[in-house]
């Protein structure tokens, strides 16, 4: 009886291991990247423009079938699946069901396998992009450092912008913008158009998606996330709408093998202001006025001050309104958030963590002063 029970254990578990092999070839070759992207000079760019092609030819092209974002189904049937899974098994092996162990072996193998694929997805498709050679250095924008009067210059082109948009997008009766049909199709066309501009960015695009439960992205502080599962570009649905286009271009940049914050918001600041829509170009300006002005406050309040006072009414609705919308989800979980994000940015050789989303200044300014 003793020796049956031993040799049904011994079959159980034999009949894990070409999983468990294949979990650890999974692993080992998520391991490869990340060390390669560390430490192998070029290994990194090298990777992505062999990998991200793949992964938007496969799930990128999957995925984008589908109007509604994949990764949020997922983690929400990932979330019901894997407890209630293990609750029948633990309730067979609690009744002494004889497939009880040869259940648990293969729910647990199977989350062994589910592990080492999200770690793989994650260094194939995120992590090795972080220490790729820069879009800013491959196309020769950024100069490292502005002066005042630059940026001065700039924050008045891009007031007037601004100003001489602001009356041409549709607007609600509280004077806030709304955003006209199609955006997310109208956002991926004009993506398209910008990558036969830039080699860097060029490949097929499939439209951002708008998260079902917005909420999530908004406590954490977030207009967008990128999923390296699913090749998604994700945006917060719930946010003011001006700040939709500029989200949706910076997420699909992401989706291109370009990590680096800066040179995202810069791509999504190209692709905006080089539209010919109104409410997208807004978009763009307003987005790209704020990382300036805020910049130009650092080291000029009274001119700041004046550009503030010189924006149209209709502006600075749009500004209220985005502050009051973000003010409304602060809380202690919005500071975590804000920590963690900062800390994973810094971990992935963004040394400037958070704040390296408004170093995008330098490229606005040199972008605009030798355009």
């Amino acid at each position: 009886m003793n020796h049956g029970h031993l040799y049904v254990r011994r079959r159980e578990i034999s009949s894990a291991g070409p999983k468990t092999v294949i979990a650890i070839l999974i692993f080992a070759a998520a391991c490869a990247l990340r060390f390669g992207a560390r430490y192998v000079p070029g290994f990194a760019e090298r990777a992505v423009t062999i990998i991200n092609p793949l992964m938007l030819a496969s799930l990128g092209r999957v995925t984008g079938l589908f109007n509604f974002s994949i990764v949020e189904i997922l983690i929400y049937l990932l979330i019901i699946i894997i407890p209630v899974h293990l609750f029948v098994i633990l309730f067979a092996a609690f009744r002494r069901e004889s497939d009880a162990g040869k259940r648990m072996i293969g729910y647990l193998t199977n989350l062994l396998i589910l592990a080492a694929l999200i770690f793989f997805l994650y260094e194939a498709g995120e992590d090795i992009c972080f220490y790729r050679v820069s879009f800013s250095d491959k196309e020769g924008f950024g100069r490292g450092s502005y002066t005042t009067e630059e940026l001065t210059e700039v924050c008045k082109y891009l007031t007037e912008e601004c100003n001489g948009l602001a009356g041409r997008v549709e607007r609600t009766p509280e004077k806030i913008m709304v955003l006209s049909a199609d955006i997310e199709t109208r956002i991926t066309e004009y993506m398209r158009k910008t990558g036969e501009t830039y080699p860097t960015i060029a490949g097929p695009y499939y439209i951002p998606k708008g998260l079902i439960v917005s909420y999530l992205l908004s406590v954490t502080d977030l207009s967008g996330i990128y999923s390296a599962y699913t090749n998604e570009a994700n945006y917060n649905r719930d946010m003011p709408d001006y700040n939709k286009p500029f989200t949706m271009s910076h997420e699909l940049a992401h989706t291109h093998g370009v990590l680096g914050e800066t040179d995202a918001n810069f791509i999504a600041y190209l692709n905006c202001m080089n539209a010919l829509d109104s409410d997208i170009r807004y978009s763009g300006a307003l987005m790209g006025w704020i990382y300036c002005a805020n910049e130009l406050a650092k080291r000029d309040q009274s001119a700041y001050d004046g550009f503030y006072r010189s924006l149209d009414a209709a502006v600075r609705s749009d500004l209220s309104a985005n502050s009051e919308f973000w003010a409304r989800y602060k809380s202690p979980v919005t500071e975590s958030a804000k920590k963690f994000n900062d800390s994973f940015l810094k971990s992935h050789g963004q040394k400037d963590g958070t704040e390296s989303y408004s170093k995008v200044v330098d490229l606005i300014v040199s972008y605009e002063l030798k355009k």
